[in-house]
């Protein structure tokens, strides 16, 4: 099975909107937001899930790093000046879903869901854990605001993401397909 990624809208401003009748994505600073009323702002949330494909991005190969302009918005100036003549990833974006109802972090958890038969405890059933006092004495933790890749898990068993934070301009170039690759200077070793 593949695994998917998930991509955080990073808690930090300018704030994430959206416009619900056209569906459309915006970035909108303080004062614009506050002429609005009942705006939902998405920062910190998960927006989308999609799979991805990673290549390395080798600084020395002006070409290569040309062709990445169109798709992630990045000059090579400016692509030159994040990974600081080092090596860095293109993370391509493949079959964006865009979630109807962005999700909170805290829906998953930083460990894998592990099968008991006698669980105990009322909130470790709701979430498919046992803890420290059920048998074993495992322990799991959810997951809080995303500042780094990381891998997580589902509710369900064998539902495993990488969750990628993104800023909010990014994510909502992504979510209104103007940009299918993020430039990171690591990834994960599941992801290579």
């Amino acid at each position: 099975m593949k695994i998917k990624a998930l991509l955080c809208c990073m808690n930090r401003k300018p704030w994430l909107v959206r416009n619900e009748s056209d569906k459309y994505w915006y970035t909108m600073k303080q004062f614009q937001l506050d002429t609005f009323k009942n705006v939902r702002t998405f920062n910190g949330l998960i927006i989308a899930e999609c799979d991805f494909e990673v290549e390395e991005i080798d600084c020395k190969k002006a070409d290569k790093i040309d062709r990445f302009y169109k798709y992630s918005r990045l000059t090579y100036r400016m692509l030159d000046e994040y990974l600081k003549g080092n090596n860095g990833y293109a993370i391509h974006i493949k079959n964006l879903h865009i979630f109807d109802y962005p999700e909170e972090t805290g829906r998953y958890s930083t460990r894998t869901r592990k099968v008991v038969s006698d669980i105990i405890c009322d909130s470790c059933t709701a979430f498919g854990f046992d803890c420290r006092k059920c048998p074993d004495g495992y322990d799991y933790q959810n997951v809080g605001y995303i500042r780094r890749m990381m891998k997580v898990y589902g509710r369900t068993a064998g539902s495993e993401y990488i969750a990628i934070p993104v800023t909010p301009e990014e994510m909502c170039r992504i979510a209104n397909k103007e940009q299918i690759v993020l430039v990171r200077r690591t990834v994960l070793k599941e992801m290579k």
